[in-house]
């Protein structure tokens, strides 16, 4: 994934601009900071309840930018899309072919099997040949601009250019605000995957494998 798509992008945001304009662009390596923080809003406790002290010294953040910045890993920086209102980040989605998706070796190797157990049947429950994606955030000050939509779009414009026809990805269940952005776009529920609570997160209903056909539902 390049960053040669940059001027589609930036002309599907002038298609796109409501109240509040958007500057959408590929991540670079100047933006770990930002997508590192997206993600973990994005995953709502559960990188904090796999990587807590998994490493003496290194904190969930420390590791989660290590993933980001590594080349190899689908967290990578070259994965995610950015958006900005001015100066500010604004939203991000990271996404990738759902082929790539799973259990990293490196993750099964340090994190306590019975920490992983909980959460294994999350990282093992895929739509094969979709593109996947692992992660949405929009800032609170951006909310209900249509930066949702778009940035799921434009993940569809590139599962599009990889020859997939669907989108695929996990949400929580009791994420009413994601839920319905995904309802609106035509995702479908695929499978629910319960998952017992942690001091580190609780959300009842579990999390949930939602599937959407291309082209989007408008």
């Amino acid at each position: 994934m390049g960053n040669s798509a940059r001027p589609l992008l930036l002309g599907r945001f002038e298609e796109w601009g409501k109240r509040m304009e958007f500057d959408v662009r590929f991540g670079e390596a100047d933006d770990i900071d930002i997508i590192t923080r997206f993600i973990l809003e994005a995953g709502s406790g559960l990188f904090d309840y796999l990587l807590d002290g998994v490493v003496p010294g290194s904190t969930t953040e420390d590791l989660i930018k290590f993933a980001v910045a590594d080349p190899d890993n689908v967290l990578n920086f070259n994965n995610a899309l950015l958006a900005f209102a001015g100066s500010e980040p604004a939203g991000m989605i990271l996404s990738y072919p759902s082929a790539d998706y799973g259990i990293p070796a490196a993750v099964d190797a340090m994190v306590p099997a019975e920490r992983l157990d909980r959460v294994r049947e999350i990282f093992t429950n895929v739509v094969p040949d979709s593109w996947y994606i692992n992660s949405l955030t929009v800032a609170e000050v951006a909310r209900g601009q249509g930066l949702a939509r778009l940035l799921i779009d434009l993940s569809a414009d590139l599962a599009v250019e990889k020859g997939l026809n669907s989108l695929c990805l996990h949400a929580w269940a009791d994420n009413e605000r994601a839920l319905k952005v995904y309802r609106n776009c035509g995702f479908e529920l695929v499978k629910t995957i319960p998952v017992e609570p942690t001091t580190h997160f609780d959300h009842p209903g579990g999390m949930l494998l939602l599937k959407a056909n291309l082209p989007l539902a408008r």
